[in-house]
């Protein structure tokens, strides 16, 4: 990967710092928002605009709402959805490791 593509998050050197509240949900935070929990650089796109639709099209045909439409979409969503909910689930995933092993010097040496 080319050096200037990529940059270890800037850290003060020394032992990684303990965790507390305020850091966790900062990691948290940060992984909802589909960044990187460690320095909060943007990488990850994803959208929910199906479950909006959806929501949209019951909301608007609320007395006759087309139910065999959302059965099958349902379906749809049940096989999409996983797939739409994977960068959530891995920066999530990815904010808890790093709140209990902070990122240390040597996990961005060249050659690991």
């Amino acid at each position: 990967m080319p050096e200037a593509a990529w940059r270890a998050p800037q850290r003060a050197p020394g032992p990684p710092r303990e965790l507390d509240a305020r850091r966790f949900f900062t990691f948290v935070a940060r992984a909802l928002l589909l960044r990187c929990p460690s320095c909060g650089r943007a990488g990850i796109l994803a959208e929910l605009a199906a479950a909006l639709l959806i929501l949209l099209a019951l909301v608007l045909t609320w007395p006759e709402v087309p139910w065999k439409l959302v059965q099958y979409g349902g379906v749809a969503l049940v096989l999409i959805m996983p797939l739409l909910f994977f960068p959530f689930s891995r920066t999530l995933w990815l904010a808890v490791h790093l709140a209990f092993h902070p990122p240390t010097e040597t996990d961005f040496a060249e050659g690991t």
